[in-house]
């Protein structure tokens, strides 16, 4: 792999104009908020299959709305275009500036650029509504890489939450930890540590994710062998990691269940 594609990854992203199916942010009468979220229409045109059944060309969303809507929908759909697929698990639905109003946080990736992590928000109103993209990292640079969320928590207890995701799990295993900024529509690195995984290729699913546990939010993930599990924590400094026992499944649900 390329030098320059191990680098694209950390790039902040700069405003990109929705694709096909995306409304443009803006004000509107109402306000639009997404509730909830789910991936649609499996395709293989992408063609990755590490991630099996994980490969989409549509997103649903639902919409609580308040104020004078009028016509807007309580669902939406946004269509890919044909370069991009959604890979990824779920949708995530977090709330990530603490207004009050939750962003989506999806994976898209490019025919000829791999993965990048998109942040999304409801915007519009009436036959207009639909959803904007605020913020993406810079795509990984090759096709058929891959970014894996873990999930969104504030980490440092600043009120802010934090992106947590492996770049390249089957290959680099680096965890990343990203903070949005909305006024900027940026997604930015503030931290990252190599030696990490949560998904082997062939798993339908994803190991690990976010746990609080009396002590803050911490992230389990696994060693590159999927030997040991491991528990890391984000304090405004460097991720510190330690032990978190032998990759088992009873370890695994003891851990997230904070035991």
């Amino acid at each position: 792999m390329r030098a320059r594609a191990a680098a694209l990854l950390l790039a902040v992203a700069l405003p990109v104009l929705p694709a096909p199916g995306l409304a443009q942010d803006g004000a509107g009468p109402c306000t639009l908020t997404i509730r909830e979220a789910r991936y649609d229409s499996p395709t293989g045109r992408y063609g990755h299959g590490v991630l099996p059944g994980g490969e989409w060309s549509e997103l649903e969303v639902g919409l609580d709305r308040r104020g004078p809507c009028g016509t807007a929908p309580d669902r939406i759909r946004v269509k890919l275009p044909e370069a991009l697929v959604y890979e990824d698990v779920a949708p995530l639905v977090s709330d990530l500036d603490g207004d009050g109003r939750p962003e989506l946080v999806v994976v898209e990736s490019h025919a000829a650029h791999g993965s990048r992590i998109a942040v999304y928000r409801a915007s519009g109103a009436g036959s207009g509504a639909g959803l904007a993209r605020r913020a993406v990292t810079g795509f990984i640079g090759t096709r058929h890489r891959w970014v894996a969320l873990l999930g969104a928590a504030d980490l440092d207890g600043d009120g802010r939450k934090e992106i947590v995701a492996i770049d390249r799990p089957h290959l680099m295993q680096v965890l990343r930890i990203f903070r949005y900024h909305p006024a900027a529509r940026g997604l930015v690195q503030i931290a990252a540590a190599p030696g990490h995984t949560n998904h082997r290729i062939g798993d339908a699913g994803l190991l690990g994710g976010l746990r609080t546990c009396g002590i803050g939010t911490e992230i389990v993930t696994a060693t590159p062998d999927w030997s040991r599990l491991q528990i890391s924590a984000y304090a405004g400094g460097p991720i510190v990691t330690r032990d978190g026992g032998p990759n088992t499944p009873a370890r695994l649900a003891a851990l997230l269940d904070c035991r």
